[in-house]
């Protein structure tokens, strides 16, 4: 058996229906295990790496504000005696997804919500696990009162990587996330053009502050531009494919 299991059986899968329903993808669906946690169970049996690494993600036991990783791995008993892992269980984190909520999101307090991101970032990296599967979707918001709170999940594909640094695995990271928040923006043609035209913004920030600046600098030469106030990413992305 693994180090952090929960045991179920047959009956138990039948718990998880409409009631408790949060999301679906291609593998898994995920639903509430309880008031401040979920379960992830998957639809097929997952290759024994990936088990392997979601093991490990489980021994990590520093808490962190934007990357929601498994607790406990999720094992089905079968009617022969063997077990087989189904999932895992993590922490709920309220929020959509960043892509479906980005344009409504304010420029400053998105900026803000990348310093949460760099310290976890930075802590998360002697763990030695690369981020992988990083996109809009995979990125959870929650907006209070204007303040923006990010997280990331979904961290099946994500590799233990024992061969490469911390710095090494710390600059992959911040990359892979940098991606993911300028990506949404991307899937627009005209914007796309700009990002491949100023390539740093997506490969060579070395920390998330970084791209905070580069952002910033962005917002404020295309306020001057324009002699258009910025306040939404919404804005911001009308705005910029004026001038594209």
């Amino acid at each position: 058996m693994f180090k952090e299991t929960i045991i179920i059986n047959e009956n138990d899968l039948s718990k998880y229906n409409g009631t408790n329903y949060i999301d679906s993808g291609f593998f898994s669906n995920v639903y509430y295990y309880d008031q401040d946690k979920v379960i992830k169970l998957w639809k097929h049996d997952m290759s024994i790496n990936i088990v392997h690494t979601i093991e490990k993600l489980t021994w990590i036991d520093m808490k962190f504000k934007t990357l929601i990783i498994p607790e406990q791995l999720v094992c089905l008993k079968t009617n022969l005696g063997s077990y087989n892992v189904k999932g895992y269980i993590s922490d709920y984190f309220a929020g959509k997804t960043y892509d479906s909520v980005v344009d409504n999101i304010k420029f400053s307090e998105l900026l803000n919500a990348l310093f949460d991101l760099d310290e976890d970032l930075e802590s998360f990296a002697k763990y030695k696990f690369l981020i992988k599967d990083c996109r809009s979707r995979n990125i959870l918001c929650n907006i209070i009162a204007d303040k923006v709170f990010l997280a990331l999940i979904d961290v099946d594909l994500w590799q233990h990587r024992n061969n490469l640094s911390s710095q090494e695995i710390l600059k992959s990271n911040i990359n892979t996330v940098a991606k993911a928040i300028i990506g949404v923006m991307k899937s627009d043609l005209f914007l796309s053009l700009y990002f491949n035209e100023n390539p740093q913004l997506l490969y060579n920030v070395k920390t998330m502050s970084e791209l905070k600046k580069e952002l910033e600098n962005i917002k404020e030469s295309i306020e001057n531009t324009t002699n258009q106030e910025i306040i939404t990413m919404g804005d911001f992305k009308k705005v910029l494919r004026k001038i594209v």
